[in-house]
């Protein structure tokens, strides 16, 4: 076993040698700038990263804690429907809880109704689900301390809670469980929304302008890349 571990480098570079690579050919020089270059790219990379994965970072922003959903699902597709006092108190907006509730409803809905938010609903400090969903004022029935959630969503919040005597229940039935909710509105600079996002025609014109693009200045930035890496004398 272990002579063939050894013999294994070897065989390696004969057979690379006899299509006319030599293992012993120099292929890669480093030097200081370049060292330069690689952290710099590594801190942009770095630093991308962080703006596109900082969803998860959702327990900073608006809560929405311990309520039931013991409804079935809302009818609105990618939907989490709130009483309208429990969504201005999260969202800071003050002065809806002391109007009508129905009134209040409709002004957040007005405000905030075609907005998408990164909605994160967690258990016991254990997320179930993380996701972009509208956000609805709701007074009709619903408590301050219930929700509702479009069937996908509520289908989900099921199978992850602790809870199993809802997993294999229908739309018509709630989650059991004691959730917690933490959203805040996209934005515009949200890159992560606008590569999924819902409506399938501008998430595929994105894609499109995307890969156009690339196709269209790929030369420009080898050629880039080629100039940026040369070694200064």
């Amino acid at each position: 076993m272990f002579q063939f571990i050894n013999a294994g480098p070897a065989r390696v570079c004969n057979a690379a040698s006899q299509v006319g690579i030599e293992c012993g050919a120099e292929v890669l020089r480093l030097t200081i700038w370049h060292a330069f270059l690689i952290l710099g790219v590594f801190l942009v990379t770095s630093l991308l990263a962080y703006f596109i994965s900082r969803h998860r970072r959702l327990d900073r922003y608006s809560k929405v804690q311990e309520v039931q959903c013991p409804y079935g699902a809302a009818s609105e597709p990618r939907a989490l429907r709130l009483h309208p006092y429990k969504m201005a108190r999260a969202l800071n907006q003050p002065g809806f809880d002391k109007i009508a509730k129905s009134k209040a409803a409709t002004g957040l809905n007005e405000r905030y109704g075609d907005r998408y938010f990164v909605v994160e609903v967690r258990e016991g400090g254990r997320r179930l689900l993380q996701r972009e969903l509208k956000v609805i004022a709701w007074w009709h029935r619903l408590e301050e301390n219930e929700f509702q959630a479009d069937p996908e969503t509520l289908s989900l919040i099921k199978k992850g809670s602790e809870s199993k005597i809802d997993d294999d229940t229908n739309d018509t039935t709630g989650a059991d469980g004691i959730f917690d909710i933490y959203l805040r509105p996209v934005r515009w600079w949200d890159f992560r929304h606008w590569l999924n996002h819902p409506s399938r025609e501008i998430r595929y014109a994105l894609y499109v302008a995307i890969f156009a693009t690339c196709l269209e200045y790929s030369s420009d930035f080898t050629e880039f890349l080629r100039a940026l890496f040369r070694t200064p004398m």
